[in-house]
């Protein structure tokens, strides 16, 4: 099932734009229909997830949830960085904790993923350009469900690294399982922001509601 429709300042960029799948892949799957890139993207997070459940894989983990984002079949921006707010009380734990996160470039669909820590006071956030917030580990539960609410009322993406903030309305996180991440989904948030994933993609994920 597709997942409601998302907002106005996603794009449609082509799937194929996403550097999740080697190139042979990509020109394998280009005449096939939609469904097969659905197939790849599963096989893609399947053979990403076993090695970063060991050690500090807060870069990698981070990395996962943003591929479940690249999935979305809604229309995004054409252009421009896709900017990351990572939302905080503390700015200089905040600082700490988001060192090393995507010290290496990443893309979704063609744009540079770009992480930026900001406070959580709305004079802070009003007028910040964004596609997507981040919930930092440890934040307090009424700051996650700031977070979730805000971006949910701005239409952007939320984002954290536990399961636990998605229970308490954030877009997309991860569980544990046998020490394996698995991309967690709120069907709820999903809705309210338009977000379409497909169904192959939904049954590979922890869904929550």
């Amino acid at each position: 099932m597709e997942v409601g429709r998302c907002g106005s300042h996603r794009h449609s960029g082509p799937l194929t734009s996403i550097n999740l799948f080697p190139v042979e892949w990509i020109i394998a799957v280009k005449a096939f229909p939609r469904t097969v890139l659905h197939l790849a993207c599963l096989v893609s997070l399947l053979k990403a997830a076993p090695a970063l459940a060991a050690g500090d894989q807060r870069d990698e983990l981070l990395r996962l949830v943003l591929r479940v984002l690249a999935h979305d079949a809604a229309p995004w921006p054409n252009s421009g960085d896709f900017v990351v707010l990572a939302v905080t009380r503390d700015s200089g734990a905040a600082q700490a904790l988001a060192t090393g996160l995507l010290a290496s470039p990443v893309r979704l669909r063609g744009r540079l993923v770009r992480l930026e820590v900001v406070s959580d006071e709305l004079p802070a956030l009003d007028g910040r350009g964004a596609d997507a917030m981040l919930v930092l580990p440890g934040a307090p539960t009424d700051l996650v469900r700031r977070v979730a609410a805000e971006a949910t009322r701005r239409h952007l993406y939320s984002l954290a690294l536990d399961e636990a903030a998605v229970r308490e309305g954030v877009l997309v996180g991860l569980t544990l399982t046998n020490q394996r991440p698995v991309p967690t989904i709120n069907l709820t948030t999903a809705r309210a922001l338009g977000v379409r994933l497909a169904p192959a993609l939904l049954q590979l994920c922890r869904t929550v509601d």
